[in-house]
């Protein structure tokens, strides 16, 4: 029998951060806050490029091996002329590596790459974005969904990139060349299945407002499909 644990996480409430080590411009002001619609950010800079990002942390599931991220976003006209980047990470890490570092986890961290007009740039590293191929296009004014797929695997000490989804198109899978059959990265950090939801602003001053009225984080021993 197949176990699926979903963590409806958009009503939890996200820790926020601002740090040179998650974005190298500050905002002049990053206020985020939860109600019972989802969780709420305004990104507000006099700067080019300023922005932070909101986490959590949620357990690994025992004997779970495949792992889903579905975000569905709301970003008005007005503001989506500011998005510089959107970032949906889902870092997911195994064991803990905080006594002594070992590889333990799976960087899951994706970005929408708007001087690619829409590309999304995968981080297979931990260190560095490479162009993933997937470009659906830009986001609409009003609601959007991103899907993510991914497999780890702690025992192989592999984990791989299975898939990409934009609003309930067709899902795309990358150079498995490039994204699948990767070495798990070493990390401190504890373990558990660890969301971020990162943004950056452009076009400066700007009062960048972007809500998530879903944030599911899944997790399974068998592939996840996309429609959950």
């Amino acid at each position: 029998m197949t176990t699926l644990i979903i963590y409806k996480a958009e009503t939890d409430t996200f820790v926020s951060k601002i740090s040179s080590s998650v974005n190298g411009v500050f905002p002049d002001q990053y206020l985020t806050y939860t109600t019972a619609n989802g969780i709420e950010i305004l990104n507000a800079s006099s700067k080019e490029f300023g922005g932070g990002l909101v986490s959590n942390n949620y357990p690994v599931p025992a004997n779970t091996k495949y792992f889903g991220f579905d975000v569905t976003y709301n970003v008005a006209a007005d503001d989506l002329v500011h998005l510089a980047r959107n970032e949906m990470d889902l870092k997911i890490t195994l064991v803990s590596g905080a006594a002594t570092p070992l590889p333990n986890q799976a960087n899951g961290s994706a970005q929408q790459n708007w001087s690619e007009n829409g590309m999304w740039d995968l981080d297979p590293t931990g260190s560095t974005w490479v162009p993933s191929g997937y470009n659906p296009g830009l986001p609409q004014p009003g609601t959007n969904r991103m899907q993510f797929r991914y497999s780890a695997d702690l025992a192989a000490g592999k984990w791989s990139v299975l898939g990409l989804r934009a609003n309930s198109g067709a899902p795309f899978v990358p150079d498995p060349t490039k994204f699948a059959n990767l070495p798990l990265i070493t990390t401190n950090w504890g373990p558990g299945l660890h969301p971020q939801l990162q943004t950056e602003g452009w076009k400066a001053p700007y009062f960048l407002h972007e809500s998530y009225s879903q944030v599911w984080i899944s997790a399974s021993d068998a592939p996840i499909p996309w429609e959950i």
